[in-house]
């Protein structure tokens, strides 16, 4: 375990002036840093979660009461720059949050060399064996929160018939925002297949008959015309730069909109406000975004899903610098602790074909490493605490689409399957939502 003890001290990493310095504190670990993608660690969103992500495994896994290190870097390209000069001061992994990594991947790998790693969040690892890619099935956690988002709606809404929803992303990116989107739309037509279906008959649900849901969109045509469509993206992740877009939407009638796009959930709010809408709705995304805005917190149903804290705290112990220190028992509790069902785990090699049949992809395999895969992890959505969603309700709509959606995972893997084939604008069509139900369901319209 020694060299799991790193040295106790302040440490400041100072760049160029350009950049923003390191900042850890009294009081660290300095063999895990996190490289923020520009944000800050306190951000409520992927930065933070990283962040939390490898404080509990270093308690978990190593019985380390310190925080990991971390750099803040200023603008895109001062990423590069702290690599290096994490790596300078002692860090072995690395943990980073965000797709704005990605064109730096190769100097992520030349920064850690043969023994580190990198753990990138929403990321591919490009080829280099020295970075594990943690990417997420976010069309399932779409489709999850409309699905849940109607439930909730009409179980609270006895006399609606109908309820319009809406999404739109920040900048188009078909793994990380796009199958949000997609996985949005698509939770709308299988809702819809299901409850005006005749032979619908569900104890938990049964007040869902006949109701129906309408996608609202802001153009006209089936599906956005490129990553530049303003009807589907707004263009930037910049709080305000999704007032055009979430007033768009709310003119059009929409009754309950799902951002996509980080700190534009707070445009999309004021957005209601400000068009004099008495009563509306905001699902989150990326993590519980209800904690973001506390001030609108009747106002949130839920969040669509992506399991950083879990995912990463595992991932991290499957990198070469630590996996030889971690029991199967450790693993066992990071897996338990993280709420990660190894089951839904999906495995790929640097050549991008599916890894089956290898102990090594088993969450609980002491002394295995994931360096130069891609691992993705399940879609979920948020419950509990002041979402509109309670725990009980969480559960119950589990065991509906297990009943009723029997293939989602099969859905999922043909969406990332045609994004990869390079359909990246149809897939945000209304017929691309009817082929995803007609997969998810087993059944034909």
């Amino acid at each position: 375990m020694k060299k799991l003890l790193a040295a106790l001290s302040a440490v400041t990493i100072v760049g160029s002036s350009a950049a923003n310095v390191v900042s850890c504190g009294h009081d660290t670990n300095k063999t895990i840093y996190l490289i923020t993608d520009t944000g800050k660690i306190n951000d409520k969103s992927f930065n933070e979660s990283g962040y939390n992500a490898g404080n509990n495994f270093i308690k978990t896994a190593l019985d380390d009461s310190r925080n990991i290190s971390y750099a803040e870097p200023s603008s895109a390209d001062k990423i590069p720059f702290m690599y290096h000069a994490a790596v300078k001061s002692g860090a072995k992994t690395m943990i980073l949050p965000g797709f704005q990594h990605q064109p730096f991947t190769k100097d992520l790998s030349s920064a850690l060399g043969d023994d580190g790693t990198g753990v990138f969040i929403d990321g591919t690892p490009d080829g280099f064996a020295n970075i594990i890619g943690l990417n997420y099935k976010a069309d399932i956690s779409g489709f999850y929160t409309a699905m849940s988002s109607a439930i909730w709606y009409f179980q609270t809404h006895k006399d609606a018939k109908e309820v319009k929803m809406a999404t739109y992303g920040g900048i188009a990116n078909p793994v990380a925002v796009n199958s949000y989107l997609a996985g949005f739309l698509a939770g709308i037509e299988v809702f819809n297949r299901l409850v005006k279906d005749e032979k619908f008959d569900d104890s938990n649900f049964v007040e869902l008959k006949g109701r129906n849901l309408t996608a609202v969109r802001i153009q006209s045509g089936d599906g956005p015309s490129g990553p530049s469509d303003t009807g589907y993206f707004s263009g930037s992740f910049d709080a305000g730069g999704g007032k055009n877009i979430s007033d768009g939407l709310v003119e059009k009638g929409a009754q309950i909109i799902f951002p996509v796009a980080g700190p534009q959930t707070a445009d999309t709010l004021a957005s209601f406000q400000t068009k004099g809408v008495s009563e509306y709705y905001v699902d989150g995304v990326d993590t519980d975004q209800v904690l973001t805005y506390p001030d609108y917190a009747t106002h949130f149903i839920t969040s669509g899903l992506k399991n950083i804290v879990g995912s990463t705290a595992v991932a991290l112990a499957h990198t070469k610098y630590f996996k030889d220190d971690i029991t199967s028992d450790t693993l066992e509790d990071l897996e338990a602790e993280g709420s990660i069902d190894p089951d839904s785990l999906t495995f790929y090699d640097s050549q991008g074909n599916e890894i089956t049949n290898d102990s090594s992809t088993s969450i609980t395999a002491s002394g295995s490493d994931w360096d130069g895969d891609t691992v993705w992890f399940d879609g979920e959505f948020a419950h509990g605490g002041d979402n509109k969603i309670s725990d009980d309700l969480w559960k119950q709509i589990h065991d509906f689409v297990k009943n009723n959606v029997p293939n989602t995972n099969d859905a999922s893997a043909m969406y990332f399957a045609d994004v990869k084939k390079g359909r990246s604008n149809d897939l945000l069509s209304q017929a691309y939502a009817e082929q995803w139900a007609d997969k998810a369901l087993g059944t034909t319209k």
